[in-house]
């Protein structure tokens, strides 16, 4: 299997950066339909620090977050009519809505980290992504994550007044 996009282009589409950056490659696209990403988790990989000392593993709420990644990555790459062009529209961000995420196994260094998510469904700019994250024949987690899109900006703003209205109340 030929690499699709790497870390430069994925950087490009995401506004995540390491060490929270969870996806180093794009292998398969099917635009609307599906994607197919993996990250290299090596033994000095920020992930395992303090999780746990002695025995590290990778939290599962970084797997979670690792395939709310990847939704937001197919979403940024449905906004593009090729692969060829790629900037990321970082107005909008992808936000997990819910999670229904069964934990199977534990991530350990070393370990290559495929995740792949289809599309369960869509209406407007929210969507139900099917996620699995495995490795070789070993799979870490499934689940179906909703995702929408979010104007930066608006909800920059939001933010802001709740910060100032709970400063005015105390």
């Amino acid at each position: 299997m030929q690499r699709l996009l790497g870390k430069e282009e994925v950087e490009a589409l995401l506004p995540h950066r390491s060490p929270i950056l969870l996806i180093d490659s794009v292998w398969d696209y099917v635009p609307g339909k599906s994607i197919l990403v993996s990250k290299w988790l090596g033994e000095k990989d920020p992930v395992f620090e303090g999780h746990f000392p002695g025995f590290p593993i990778m939290p599962g709420v970084l797997l979670l977050e690792a395939g709310a990644q990847s939704a937001a990555l197919l979403l940024q790459l449905d906004r593009h009519d090729s692969l060829d062009n790629l900037r990321g529209s970082h107005e909008k961000l992808g936000v997990l809505g819910t999670a229904k995420v069964r934990f199977l196994k534990p991530v350990f260094p070393k370990t290559e980290l495929w995740i792949q998510g289809e599309v369960e469904w869509f209406k407007g700019d929210t969507m139900s992504l099917k996620v699995e994250a495995g490795s070789n024949s070993t799979l870490f987690m499934t689940g179906s994550l909703i995702v929408t899109s979010v104007d930066r900006n608006k909800l920059i703003k939001h933010t802001e007044e709740q910060h100032e209205a709970v400063s005015a109340a105390v």
